[in-house]
């Protein structure tokens, strides 16, 4: 075990976490789903401690409806999020013939919910209340999204996820002003499924409520797969503890979230803008991603000052 593994480890423990998450040698999109391949399967694989690693929250929040080449970028680096280890959970382990991998509108939907969770939040700490209506103005959803919601949860219960990429524009694209509902909407991620969320605003409501709202509703269904569990003993120590399981990759991630919106240390990247959790106070960057020795946004950041730098001509 590396020594960055140990650090990972020594905080899992501290956490009451200490389950890992496989990444496979590598992976690929076929359909519209993401999944490893089949070399990828039988190659030499990595394992890491998702408790460890709150900058998971900031690598998800980045994956944008239609990027394909980011969402391959997200699975190399830190494996799949988990939808079909969540349907065989929800279904008691009854489900056998669920297609293995993650569709990317599910991934797309569940990124889109917590960019707005952390925009919100980050509203909120400013005390912008300003930022929070013009927010609240522009987050809104058409009514062809509506129908298009209703048609790509109706297939995910079917355990249909493949054929879903027609839906993306339907459920992401910003409207114009006059096709869209009144009240702010949001498309999602509710567990397996893609979730519409709606709130209906009042001119007398507290702006501060609303967006705490949104943001409660966005978090909560998602903690479902967060769960605590007696451990084994080992050998030489029989004591029974409590420890912490989950699911998917994707409710720790919203383990995460929930501790950076509840009063955890949270801090914008000097490099990129989004918002990470501290784990001290000289943290200026995303943390790195696992089998990383430096964060990703650092290394730019030490990168763009160098050229700035140097003198010209060199």
């Amino acid at each position: 075990m590396n020594d960055e593994l140990e650090d990972h480890w020594a905080e899992a423990e501290h956490r009451r976490s200490t389950s890992v998450v496989v990444v496979y040698g590598d992976y690929e999109i076929e359909a519209g789903v993401l999944k490893p391949t089949v070399a990828g399967w039988d190659s030499e694989k990595r394992e890491y401690f998702p408790i460890a690693t709150p900058g998971v929250v900031g690598e998800v929040a980045r994956l944008k409806p239609g990027d394909e080449k980011a969402a391959l970028a997200f699975a190399r680096r830190w494996g799949l999020l988990g939808y079909s280890d969540m349907i065989i959970k929800v279904s008691g382990g009854r489900v056998t013939h669920t297609p293995w991998g993650d569709p990317l509108l599910w991934i797309w939907a569940h990124a889109n919910g917590i960019r707005a969770a952390l925009g919100l939040h980050r509203l909120l700490r400013k005390d912008d209340m300003a930022g929070i209506e013009d927010y609240l103005w522009r987050c809104r959803r058409s009514k062809d999204a509506s129908r298009a919601h209703l048609q790509v949860d109706r297939l995910l219960q079917q355990g249909k996820i493949t054929g879903l990429q027609p839906f993306i524009g339907p459920l992401f694209d910003v409207p114009p002003p006059t096709a869209h509902h009144a009240d702010p909407a949001l498309i999602c991620g509710s567990r397996h499924l893609i979730g519409g969320t709606r709130w209906h605003v009042r001119a007398t409501d507290d702006l501060r409520s609303v967006a705490f709202r949104m943001i409660q509703s966005i978090i909560n269904p998602n903690l479902a797969g967060v769960y605590r569990q007696l451990s084994i003993p080992s050998l030489g120590d029989p004591r029974i503890e409590i420890m912490y399981g989950w699911d998917s990759l994707l409710s720790v991630v919203y383990w995460h979230l929930a501790e950076m919106v509840a009063g955890g240390r949270v801090q914008e990247c000097q490099e990129c803008g989004m918002p990470f959790l501290q784990k001290h106070g000289r943290q200026r960057f995303c943390a790195p991603a696992p089998f990383y020795t430096e964060s990703k946004c650092a290394l730019k950041f030490r990168q763009r000052k160098h050229r700035e730098t140097k003198p010209q001509g060199e």
